[in-house]
C-alpha cells in the first residue's frame, strides 16, 4: 500500500519501463484534444547512415516506400502537461536518420521522417497511428505514455512498430510491436538490488519507496518493491505524491522519523530534486539514495545542485563519457549535436537510436523486395540485441530486458562510474512477480 498525502491507495497501473523513466503530471492529459497531431517533415535534417542493405525492394503496394525514399513515422509526447517530455526520442531519431542517410540510406533509399506530437493523449496517438498506416512504411523510435491509443489501429493495418519501450499493455502485446528494450509487466531485474544489498546491508533494513500518484509510477513502484522485498529489503515507508505537490517536507519528516536507510523514487526528476533539497533542509540524508536512469541527465544536476551529491543509479547503456570506447555511442552523440545543436543526450534518445538500428538489421535480414510483413518478422526474431554496443544485451524475440547493469553516482557535481570498472555486471535474474497477474 502506498501513502498519498493523508490517505492510502493501492491501485495498479499498466506496465512501464525498466528504468522508471516516467513522470509526474501525466494525468492532466486525460482530456482529449479536438485538434489532430502536428505533422512535421524532418527529412531535411536526415543526413547519414548505418547499414547499407543490398538489393532493391519493390515499392509496389508498400506504404511509405518509393524507389528513392523510405518514410518512417515517429510518435512522441512533446507538448502536453510536461512540455518537451520525450523530445529526446525525436532528437534521437533525427540523429539516426541523418547518420543513416550520410552512408547512403537503407537499401539505397533516403530515410525520411514524419513526426507526430501525441501530447500524452490516446486520441491523438490513434490519429497519428492511422495516418502512419497510410503514409509510412514503419513506426520507429518514438515514445508516448499514450501508446495504448494507437495499438489496435496499428495492429489492424500491420505497420511494423519498433518502439524504444512500449508503455502500455496494449502496445506491448500488439502483434505488430517489437522493442529494443522490451518489458514484461510482471518482471523486474534483481541484479541492481543484489549489488545494493551486498554493499549496504544495514541500509536495506529500513527502506522507503516514493513516486507520483499516477498508474505508471505506481506500477513501477510495485514491480521494484516486490522484487527488492524478495531479495531481503524491508520496506517501512511507501509514499506517493499527488500530481502537483507544493510541500514535500512532510514526506521527508516522516521518513526521517522512521530512520530510513535506503530511499528510492520512481517518477520524474523535477520532484525528486525538490525532495532531495527538502532532505538537506532537514539536515538529513538516508545512507543510500538509489534512483532510476531518469536522473542521468544534466538537468537533474542543475535542479538538485549539491543535494545530488552521492546519489546512485543503475544504467543498461554506456555512460556518455565513455563514447571513446563505444563507437555507436559516439555516433549518437556526434549526430545529435549535428542535427539538434545544444541538445542534451538522454535515455529516450538512446532508445530511439537503438530502435533505428533494430529496423536497419531487420531490413537487411529481409533481403530484396522486402515488405512490411518480412521486416516485422525479422525484427521480432532477433534473440540478442545490443544496438552495436549501445545497450546491454536484450532479447526483442523473447521480450526480455537486460539483467546486466552498471552503477553510476554523482561526485563533485559530475556523473561518475561506480561499478563495475568497465562494462556491465550480469548477476541476478529477471524475477517473475507472482503478485502481478498478466
Amino acid at each position: 500500500m502506498f501513502r498519498v498525502g493523508p490517505r492510502l491507495t493501492s491501485r495498479r497501473g499498466g506496465p512501464t519501463l525498466i528504468a522508471g523513466l516516467l513522470l509526474a503530471a501525466l494525468a492532466a492529459s486525460c482530456a482529449a484534444r479536438a485538434k489532430g497531431p502536428d505533422v512535421v517533415g524532418v527529412a531535411d535534417v536526415a543526413g547519414t547512415g548505418g547499414v547499407l542493405v543490398a538489393g532493391g525492394a519493390s515499392a509496389t503496394q508498400q506504404p511509405g516506400l518509393t524507389e528513392d525514399t523510405i518514410t518512417l513515422s515517429v510518435l512522441a509526447d512533446i507538448s502536453g502537461p510536461v512540455p518537451g517530455l520525450f523530445q529526446g526520442a525525436l532528437d534521437g531519431m533525427k540523429a539516426w536518420a541523418a547518420y543513416i542517410n550520410s552512408t547512403g540510406g537503407i537499401d539505397g533509399r533516403k530515410v525520411e521522417l514524419m513526426t507526430f506530437d501525441t501530447n500524452t493523449n490516446a486520441t491523438e496517438h490513434r490519429i497519428a497511428t492511422k495516418k502512419s498506416c497510410n503514409d509510412a512504411f514503419a513506426i520507429v523510435g518514438g515514445f508516448s505514455v499514450a501508446d495504448n491509443g494507437g495499438a489496435a489501429v496499428g495492429e489492424e493495418c500491420g505497420i511494423p512498430t519498433i518502439l524504444g519501450v512500449a508503455t502500455s499493455a496494449l502496445a506491448n502485446n500488439a502483434k505488430n510491436t517489437v522493442s529494443p528494450v522490451p518489458i514484461q509487466p510482471n518482471k523486474w531485474p534483481t541484479g541492481p538490488g543484489l549489488w545494493i544489498k551486498e554493499n549496504y546491508p544495514e541500509a536495506i533494513k529500513r527502506a522507503a519507496f516514493m513516486g507520483n500518484d499516477h498508474a505508471i509510477s505506481v506500477n513501477q513502484l510495485e514491480r521494484a518493491r516486490y522484487t527488492l522485498a524478495k531479495i531481503g529489503f524491508n520496506f517501512v515507508y511507501e509514499g506517493l505524491t499527488p500530481q502537483v505537490e507544493a510541500n514535500l517536507t512532510p514526506y521527508v519528516l516522516e521518513m526521517k522519523s522512521k530512520d530510513i536507510g535506503y530511499f528510492s523514487w520512481s517518477a520524474e526528476r523535477d520532484t525528486l530534486a525538490r525532495i532531495l533539497k527538502a532532505m538537506d533542509q532537514q539536515n538529513w540524508r538516508p545512507e543510500v539514495r538509489d534512483f532510476t536512469s531518469v536522473v542521468y541527465h544534466k538537468q537533474f544536476l542543475e535542479l538538485a545542485g549539491d543535494s545530488a551529491e552521492g546519489v546512485l543509479f543503475p544504467l543498461t547503456n554506456p555512460f556518455w563519457f565513455e563514447a571513446d570506447k563505444v563507437p555507436e555511442l559516439k555516433l549518437y552523440l556526434d549526430w545529435l549535436e549535428k542535427t539538434s545543436p545544444g541538445a542534451e543526450p538522454d535515455i529516450f534518445g538512446v532508445y530511439a537510436w537503438a530502435s533505428g538500428v533494430l529496423f536497419e538489421q531487420a531490413v537487411e535480414a529481409a533481403g530484396d523486395d522486402f515488405t512490411r510483413e518480412q521486416v516485422l518478422a525479422e525484427a521480432q526474431d532477433v534473440d540478442e540485441f545490443t544496438a552495436r554496443g549501445l545497450l546491454a544485451p536484450t532479447s526483442p524475440k523473447r521480450k526480455e530486458a537486460s539483467t546486466c547493469f552498471a552503477y553510476g553516482s554523482v561526485k563533485d557535481g559530475e556523473f561518475v562510474r561506480v561499478f563495475p570498472e568497465e562494462g556491465y555486471d550480469c548477476r541476478g535474474e529477471m524475477y517473475v512477480i507472482p503478485e502481478i497477474k498478466v
